[in-house]
């Protein structure tokens, strides 16, 4: 890695009850793997008998249907940009592969967050795709601002 740090994030996404929702995803370029450094979500629910919400950092194998997420700079200075692109405002959901990590959150937490030390980051591999994907159990009403984010090294 070339201590290119780059961060994708999404907020005020909508969770209804019983939704799985990918809110980021981060797509690397052909030659040019990448390390998740961190991730996490966040959420605003006040109501106390919401179910957790299931959190997963995913390799994504499809793009869904989703917009372009501008990469912002993280750490350090580079004037060539990212070769990782991103994706958000999914309305298809993308096909999932392997789960890395899975947290049980509960919406009146306020969400979740993980960095990973350095030998232990996960890396994605040359044209892979990893999300974070949101999974509702029964929610006594939709959750407007669900948030998440990764932060990366290029």
């Amino acid at each position: 890695m070339s201590g290119h740090y780059g961060y994708i994030e999404d907020e005020d996404e909508s969770l209804a009850t019983a939704t799985i929702l990918t809110i980021v995803q981060l797509v690397t370029a052909a030659n040019n793997p990448i390390e998740i450094v961190a991730w996490g979500v966040g959420f605003d629910s006040i109501v106390a008998g919401d179910e957790p919400i299931r959190c997963r950092l995913q390799l994504q194998t499809s793009a869904g249907t989703s917009a372009a997420s501008t990469i912002q700079q993280h750490r350090g200075s580079r004037a060539d940009g990212f070769d990782t692109s991103g994706l958000e405002n999914f309305t298809v959901e993308p096909s999932k592969g392997i789960a890395w990590a899975t947290k049980l959150v509960h919406p009146t937490s306020g969400g979740y967050e993980i960095w990973y030390p350095r030998d232990a980051r996960p890396e994605v591999a040359d044209s892979g795709r990893v999300g974070v994907e949101v999974i509702s159990g029964t929610l006594a009403s939709t959750l407007d601002d669900v948030s998440a984010f990764i932060i990366f090294e290029e």
